[in-house]
């Protein structure tokens, strides 16, 4: 795995809450290539909690929400919205036991409309929850030159 680094890290106006390393109640996501995939190794904080001992289902689709962001910015090189957010809880993700794997790979695309697949394992390697978020982008030069979105090298070290 290649790791992805934030290009806006250490912007003080930037406290982005899926990202942001200095965000104190966000989830502090880092991200990964490996392959056609856009991985983030994510450990919960107490914050993160719903039932007891069990990550909160919103926490879980916000984790979903940003590994997709996160691969259509990295993969595809622009930037977009989420028009739609579907998720499937297939297993209780529970707050203890380490790292958790969240996994985004492409699904489909319509014109300027893509399909992101977005998996989260705990850490035995057990699928827990699984979406699918469809995310509406600009063009590539849009995204550059009217939200900044740096170019692809900008990611990687």
């Amino acid at each position: 795995m290649r790791k992805i680094k934030n290009p806006w890290a250490g912007d003080p106006d930037y406290l982005c809450y899926g990202c942001c390393p200095d965000n104190g109640i966000g989830l502090k996501m880092e991200f990964f290539e490996d392959g056609d995939e856009v991985v983030s190794l994510w450990n919960p904080s107490p914050h993160h909690i719903g039932e007891e001992g069990v990550v909160h289902g919103g926490v879980q689709s916000a984790l979903i929400d940003e590994a997709a962001i996160w691969y259509v910015m990295v993969k595809l090189g622009t930037v977009g919205v989420t028009a739609e957010l579907r998720v499937k809880y297939r297993k209780v993700l529970k707050m203890s036991g380490g790292e958790f794997a969240i996994r985004a790979s492409f699904h489909n695309k319509r014109k300027n409309v893509y399909g992101i697949d977005v998996r989260i394992f705990d850490n035995s390697g057990v699928l827990c929850t699984d979406g699918r978020v469809t995310v509406f982008t600009v063009s590539p030069e849009t995204a550059r030159e009217g939200f900044g979105l740096p170019e692809k090298e900008a990611f990687f070290e």
